[in-house]
């Protein structure tokens, strides 16, 4: 089996590990709990960020897929801060900060590392996500005609091997949100906690 092959594999039984053991979890959920209301909300946008970053790298795209892994890893970056602390106010503030942002406040370095670091991530992995904004912005895998003549243009960007080893990763740290808030409800996830 490929690297590529193994992360969507991850990724697909991440999903799996989310739908069971909400399904586990639901029946106790009272909708005016706010760290719930978050943690199940995230957990359904990563679920459709994750798919998304295996539909563009099977469509050979996987730097058009960096913005949407870095909206992965903030969400999942969010939902390790939340259950930290098994915080009503976290969650609060993280569903105040959903009606108020804006594309020009959507992804601040600083707020993504404190709470990517709240939720176990390694100086590592948010290096890695947050360096990726250059190759979004210049890399060339698909040429337009003449244009990789020039230097410049040359660039490659993110490999689809990166992409989805991260996504996998972030869909690990989701699961691991999701197990701090209901301990034993998502069995056989801990393993997606580690790193691949």
């Amino acid at each position: 089996m490929s690297d590529i092959e193994e992360y969507t594999r991850r990724i697909m039984q991440a999903k799996a590990y989310i739908d069971n053991g909400l399904c586990r979890v639901g029946p106790g959920m009272k909708a005016e709990r706010r760290l719930e209301a978050v943690l199940t909300g995230i957990a359904s946008r990563c679920l459709a960020l994750a798919d998304s970053v295996v539909q563009l790298c099977r469509q050979d795209n996987p730097n058009e897929a960096l913005p949407i892994l870095r909206q992965l890893a903030q969400s999942a970056a969010d939902m390790g801060w939340a259950s930290a602390e098994d915080s009503d106010a976290r969650a609060q503030r993280l569903l105040k900060e959903r009606t108020e942002i804006t594309w020009e406040t959507l992804w601040p370095h600083e707020r993504f590392r404190l709470r990517a670091q709240a939720a176990g991530m390694s100086d590592e992995d948010i290096t890695d996500i947050t360096s990726r904004a250059v190759d979004f912005l210049a890399a060339n895998a698909k040429t337009a005609p003449w244009s990789h003549i020039f230097e410049e243009n040359q660039k490659e960007g993110a490999a689809a091997e990166f992409v989805l080893r991260y996504a996998a990763r972030m869909m690990g740290f989701c699961l691991k949100a999701l197990d701090a808030k209901w301990p034993g409800s998502f069995p056989g996830s801990e393993a997606m906690w580690e790193k691949p």
